[in-house]
């Protein structure tokens, strides 16, 4: 499997900062990969979303993209084109005031000819269900819709990789299943690099791997049915565990026969029928 972005010893501190917000990471992300990067606020998993396209420089360590150093000057156009950051507050991203010339901002920074702007466009939006929308007003649309927006202007520029930073924990129950479900899609259809930054376990479960970090470390990785049965590991870090898992410990305390790993409902309802057959 080919990597994509790879990390190594990497640390960051802020100016003025006592204490890194990053200390010595090691991680890989392969191409068609979808990683959970979590933890409790303050742990550092934002800052990582920010070394990833450039928009911070490591203190120490490196980062490199598809081959290229995020450090050096001349690789910052590059980097940024494939990766791309959707970040908490979509409000933020827009600069235009239609749906299709936010989706044209970028292609235009990249120089593409306004002949072929106008199918990358629609196919961009079609892409995440917003084509209806073009000539609409983007600070007009719900937030979930917004999101998409935002959403539909990075694919526009065909990253390798997309980073969500936090960015459903700012919109509605309904908004925040659209932005999902739109993740899921890209992952499971396009097999796109995704990464999501966020500290809602029930997003994490997920994907195809978690990452969690605490004071600026990886202190554990792996796939979500090796992290969740380390219950009590994840809530000491200030972690709150999905309804689906504390639902089946429950139901494991009651006596009824479940391996406790299913991350899905149908998983459970599966196993639940199951169970019900034996007695």
């Amino acid at each position: 499997m080919k990597e994509v972005i790879v990390i190594e010893n990497l640390s960051f501190t802020y100016e003025g900062a006592q204490q890194p917000a990053l200390q010595d990471v090691t991680l890989t992300v392969n191409e068609g990969e979808w990683i959970a990067i979590t933890g409790h606020n303050g742990s550092g998993k934002s800052t990582l979303a920010k070394l990833l396209n450039g928009l911070y420089i490591p203190s120490s360590g490196k980062v490199v993209v598809d081959g290229f150093l995020t450090n050096e000057v001349d690789n910052v156009w590059e980097v940024r084109q494939r990766v791309g950051v959707v970040f908490q507050n979509p409000e933020n991203q827009f600069v235009a005031t239609t749906v299709k010339d936010d989706i044209a901002f970028g292609l235009e920074n990249l120089g593409f000819p306004p002949s072929e702007m106008e199918a990358i466009i629609v196919e961009s939006a079609k892409r995440v269900n917003v084509d209806q929308l073009l000539m609409k007003e983007p600070h007009h649309l719900s937030g979930g819709q917004k999101q998409r927006v935002a959403i539909a202007g990075i694919l526009a520029v065909k990253p390798k990789v997309m980073v969500f930073d936090e960015a459903t924990s700012m919109l509605d129950p309904i908004g925040r299943k659209e932005i999902i479900t739109s993740i899921q899609q890209l992952h499971q259809q396009e097999k796109l690099t995704i990464i999501t930054i966020t500290h809602d376990l029930s997003e994490a479960i997920l994907a195809d791997r978690m990452v969690v970090l605490e004071e600026g470390r990886i202190i554990i990785q792996g796939k979500p049915k090796e992290l969740f049965v380390q219950q009590e590991k994840l809530r000491n870090v200030g972690l709150e565990l999905p309804f689906l898992i504390e639902l089946q410990e429950e139901l494991i305390k009651r006596g009824i026969s479940l391996s406790g790993q299913s991350m899905t409902e149908a998983e459970l309802v599966s196993e639940l029928w199951i169970s019900v057959q034996k007695k």
